[in-house]
């Protein structure tokens, strides 16, 4: 069993080796993520409360910018590599890097605790600027079904006050199993915060 299987079953979550983007490569990234900023919606969703759907998916709000990335993030996210590693941890065959996009974290901006969609396998998220902090997760409620997993966060709030933390570092890139791990970001403190993400669906 390879190091990446071994993680994502025993952690629900790989990290990749510092050399496994050229620092070349990662200029590229950041400067496309700082020029597509002007060009970046607004994410804002302010409903009140958790909102569980039937494949396991939960929501609450969030407020953030986000742009879905131009032709160098593509290429990133198409080049295989990341394909190679996630196929490796999850043992997922038909991988595809269905969603990918840059997320912008101004002062106040945050997002709130939740489960992606069931048909994201592995989540890949990496810091292009190195003021991110760090990710709150769940690993423990890992695969609880909404009842579960309700009665564990139903006084929680947005950020749970007990949890684990994934840092979240500027180049450097981690996957985690986003669907069934609820994670969040607390509020964001000065400056801009810039994160990468690819989403790998399984088809």
């Amino acid at each position: 069993m390879s190091d990446f299987r071994r993680d994502w079953e025993e952690k629900g979550a790989v990290e990749l080796p510092a050399d496994a983007v050229s620092g070349s490569q990662w200029d590229e990234l950041c400067d496309e993520a700082s020029r597509l900023f002007a060009q970046a919606r607004r994410a804002v969703d302010d409903r009140p409360g958790h909102r569980f759907y039937r494949d396991g998916t939960m929501q609450s709000a969030q407020q953030c910018g986000a742009h879905a990335g131009g032709p160098v993030l593509k290429s990133f996210a198409m080049g295989g590599m990341l394909r190679e590693i996630a196929a490796e941890a999850t043992g997922g065959t038909r991988l595809v890097p269905a969603r990918f996009g840059y997320k912008y974290y101004a002062p106040g901006d945050f997002l709130g605790i939740h489960r992606d969609t069931i048909r994201c396998t592995i989540t890949f998220t990496f810091g292009l600027t190195g003021n991110l902090g760090s990710m709150g997760w769940l690993p423990a409620c890992r695969d609880m079904d909404n009842e579960a997993l309700r009665s564990h966060i139903e006084k929680a709030g947005l950020f749970p006050d007990v949890a684990d933390f994934m840092p979240v570092e500027e180049r450097k890139i981690r996957g985690f199993d986003g669907h069934n791990i609820p994670h969040w970001r607390v509020p964001f403190g000065e400056g801009l915060g810039i994160l990468g993400t690819v989403c790998f669906f399984d088809l």
